[in-house]
């Protein structure tokens, strides 16, 4: 298992969060087409959240749990928005 695909699963029901929206987001990114993924390991009682490029491995940054919940919110509306645009033929 490479860095980009590591998910770390802690006993805590903030851990269990992150963790399933961390699936969720990569599952949402590769509908996109995009190359980035997201990693994350627990360190002490906390979640880290990498954005990490998925075939290179090349580290983009930490984000922390919070902002990866509100980042995987965004992203499935975005979905729902662009599901809705595509079946009213709205979207080229």
């Amino acid at each position: 298992m490479n860095h980009s695909d590591r998910v770390v699963h802690g006993s805590g029901t903030p851990t269990e969060a992150v963790c399933k929206a961390v699936a969720a987001t990569n599952v949402r990114l590769q509908s996109l087409a995009t190359t980035l993924r997201f990693a994350v390991e627990t360190k002490g009682t906390m979640p880290v959240v990498t954005l990490v490029n998925h075939p290179t491995h090349e580290v983009f940054g930490q984000v922390g749990s919070q902002d990866l919940l509100a980042i995987s919110r965004s992203l499935q509306r975005m979905q729902r928005v662009m599901a809705t645009m595509r079946r009213d033929g709205q979207s080229s």
